[in-house]
C-alpha cells in the first residue's frame, strides 16, 4: 500500500471490497440460448451463423451473420425483433457490428439470472488498474464491456443530466473510486445543494469538508470561499514559479512536503426554488470556479434534472465540455447517434457526451457494504492517528498578552503546513454530533452560543482533541481587543462547526477566512477562534509560522 507525507495509506482493494461472486451465465445456459436463437431464426427462413459468443455478468452477447446475405442490416435487426426470440422473456437489444464487409449483428440478451456490474468488478479490470493517475475514475462501461476511464487532470468539470436516482449512482461510483485511490491529504470534497445530504455512504469520510451544505445561504458562502481559494492558489503558483498545480505538487512531493489537495465541489439539486431565488448570489462564484478552478485543482461535479430548467442557466450548461445524460433524457437525441438502435437503451444507463461524440455507458453500481467499507477504512486510520497523538502528547503556551486590531480585517499570515497529527485530529472532529464548549464562558439558548466579552475563555485540561494550527495574529488575547463588559456576541453553534470544517481544509484558521467565507464580524471571528483554542481545537503558539517554500 502506498502512503503520503502524512502517513495516510492507500487501501488494498482486494482486502477491502467484497469479492465478486457472480461472473455471468454458465456454459450450459449460454449454449441453451444459442440453440434457441438458431432454432427461432431457422423458422423465419433466414438461418444464422455465430461468430463470437461472450458471457458477461450483466448480459450475453452473440455476433450473428445471416447466411443468405439477402437482408440489409436494418432488415436483419427487424427480423430478429419480430422472431420468437423476443417471446422468451429476455431483454433483447441489437446493433450493427462494424468492421465487417458482411452484415453482422450484435445481439444482446439479458435473462433473469444476470446481475448489474458492481464497482469491484470494474476496478479489477487491468485497464483501470494500469491507469497512470490517481485522479482517474470510471465514467462507465460501454457495450463492448470496455472501461471508459476519465481523468480529472484533463477533464475540467462534469455535469450529470437526468433523473435523480441514476445521476446519484454515477456520482456515488465516482466518489467512492476517488476515495479508494486518494488520501485526505491528496483529495478533499465538498457536498453542496438541496440533495447533497443523500450521499450518506461517504459523508463521514475524512476527505469530506465538514458536512453537506444544503441551504443556498451556506452553499453561497462555500462557493465564495472556493473562488477566493482559486485566487490564493493562482498567486502561490505565480510566486513559486510553477506553470501548473501538477508541477507544484510534484515538487512538494520530491521535497517531502504536503501537496495542494485536489478539491471536488459536488453540486446536487441546486435548482430548487430556494436556490434559484438566490441565483444572483451564488452564480457568479460558480461561473468563476468552472472557468478557472480546474487549473488550480478545483473541479465541479454538478447534477441537473434537464437542460432547460431555467433559461438563465443555459450559459452555465454550455460551460461543461463533458456531460453525462441519462437514457431518458437522451431519448430525444438517439436518432442522431450513428449506428445506435433504440433497443439498446435497455442495456445502458447513460451517454457520455463529449463534443459531438456520444458514448453509451452502463454505470457500475456501488453496494452499500462496499461504500461503508471504504469510509470505515479511512475512519480507522484517522482513529489510530488520534490515539498516537494522545499517546505522545503535545505542549501548549499560555502566556497571552493583549493587542488591539486595526479598523479593517487583518490579512492572516500563511502558516506552515499542519502536522499529520493535527490534520488527522481536525478530520475527526467533523463527525461529532455536538461540540463541547467551556461552561464558564458560554450559555446555551436554543442553537445560539452567547459569550460575554469581558470573560476570558479558560483553558482546559481535557484530553487533547482535533488540533489545528492557528494564525499568529489571533493568539495574543483570547478576545483580540479591549473587552467591553456591556457587549455580548452571539454565535450559532452551526457557525462554529462550519469554522471547524474550514480549518480542516486550510490546515489553519484566522480572522480573514472566517470573515470572507462564513461572513461573520471581526468580533465573532475573534470569539470563534478562542472557543476553538480553549477546547484545544486550535493550537496555541507564540511565533510566526510562515509556509515553508519547497526547494527546487
Amino acid at each position: 500500500m502506498q502512503s503520503d507525507i502524512a502517513n495516510w495509506r492507500i487501501p488494498n482493494i482486494d482486502n477491502l471490497l467484497n469479492p465478486v461472486e457472480y461472473t455471468g451465465l454458465d456454459e450450459e445456459s449460454v449454449a441453451t440460448i444459442r440453440n434457441t436463437i438458431a432454432h427461432d431464426m431457422e423458422k423465419t427462413g433466414h438461418p444464422v451463423q455465430f461468430h463470437t459468443v461472450r458471457s458477461m455478468p450483466n448480459y450475453a452477447l452473440f455476433e450473428l451473420e445471416e447466411e443468405k446475405q439477402d437482408l440489409s442490416v436494418s432488415e436483419f435487426q427487424q427480423m430478429i425483433h419480430a422472431s420468437e426470440i423476443s417471446e422468451h422473456g429476455w431483454i433483447i437489444g441489437t446493433r450493427e457490428h462494424r468492421g465487417h464487409d458482411k452484415p453482422i449483428i450484435d445481439v444482446f440478451i439479458r435473462t433473469g439470472e444476470h446481475r448489474p456490474l458492481t464497482l469491484r468488478q470494474v476496478l479489477d479490470r487491468p485497464r483501470f488498474r494500469n491507469a497512470l493517475n490517481h485522479t482517474s475514475f470510471i465514467a462507465g462501461i460501454n457495450l463492448r464491456q470496455q472501461v471508459l476511464i476519465r481523468d480529472l487532470a484533463t477533464l475540467p468539470n462534469l455535469i450529470f443530466v437526468g433523473e435523480q436516482g441514476t445521476t446519484q449512482n454515477f456520482v456515488r461510483s465516482i466518489l467512492v473510486t476517488l476515495l479508494l485511490h486518494n488520501t485526505p491529504t491528496q483529495l478533499r470534497m465538498a457536498l453542496i445543494g438541496n440533495k447533497s445530504d443523500q450521499y450518506r455512504e461517504v459523508i463521514e469520510a475524512p476527505h469530506i469538508l465538514g458536512r453537506s451544505f444544503v441551504s443556498a445561504r451556506d452553499g453561497t458562502r462555500l462557493l465564495n470561499g472556493m473562488s477566493r481559494e482559486i485566487l490564493r492558489r493562482q498567486s502561490l503558483l505565480r510566486r513559486e514559479g510553477y506553470s501548473s498545480i501538477e508541477h507544484y505538487n510534484q515538487s512538494t512531493i520530491d521535497n517531502n512536503l504536503p501537496v495542494l489537495p485536489l478539491l471536488i465541489l459536488l453540486l446536487d439539486a441546486v435548482f430548487t426554488s430556494e436556490w434559484l431565488g438566490q441565483m444572483n448570489s451564488w452564480m457568479p462564484y460558480l461561473n468563476s470556479i468552472i472557468a478557472h478552478g480546474a487549473a488550480t485543482g478545483i473541479h465541479v461535479l454538478m447534477t441537473t434534472p434537464d437542460l432547460v430548467t431555467h433559461e438563465l442557466l443555459h450559459p452555465l450548461y454550455a460551460a461543461f465540455s463533458t456531460k453525462i445524460m441519462t437514457r431518458t433524457i437522451a431519448e430525444d437525441y438517439l436518432d442522431h447517434i450513428d449506428g445506435f438502435h433504440h433497443s439498446l437503451t435497455r442495456f445502458v444507463d447513460a451517454f457520455i457526451v463529449e463534443s459531438d461524440l456520444w458514448h453509451a455507458a452502463e454505470v457500475a453500481s456501488v453496494t452499500p457494504l462496499d461504500a461503508k467499507a471504504v469510509v470505515q477504512y479511512w475512519q480507522g486510520i484517522a482513529e489510530k492517528k488520534v490515539q498516537n497523538s494522545l499517546f505522545h502528547g503535545m505542549s501548549y503556551s499560555s502566556n497571552l498578552t493583549g493587542t488591539k486590531p486595526s479598523s479593517t480585517p487583518p490579512t492572516p499570515p500563511v502558516p506552515r503546513p499542519p502536522s499529520p497529527n493535527s490534520l488527522t485530529k481536525a478530520t475527526r472532529v467533523l463527525s461529532s454530533q455536538e461540540m463541547e464548549l467551556p461552561n464558564e464562558a458560554i450559555t446555551k439558548t436554543s442553537s445560539v452560543v452567547t459569550i460575554t466579552e469581558s470573560q476570558e475563555i479558560p483553558s482546559t485540561d481535557a484530553p487533547l482533541r482535533n488540533t489545528i494550527l492557528a494564525a499568529d495574529d489571533e493568539i495574543r488575547n483570547p478576545l483580540g481587543y479591549q473587552a467591553d463588559p456591556s457587549k455580548h456576541a452571539h454565535i450559532e453553534l452551526e457557525t462554529i462547526r462550519q469554522a471547524q470544517a474550514l480549518a480542516t481544509y486550510l490546515g489553519w484558521l484566522g480572522k480573514g477566512p472566517l470573515i470572507d467565507v462564513l461572513g461573520v464580524s471581526v468580533e465573532q471571528a475573534n470569539l470563534i477562534i478562542n472557543i476553538l483554542k480553549a477546547r484545544q481545537i486550535l493550537e496555541r503558539t507564540e511565533s510566526n509560522t510562515p509556509r515553508t517554500k519547497p526547494k527546487r
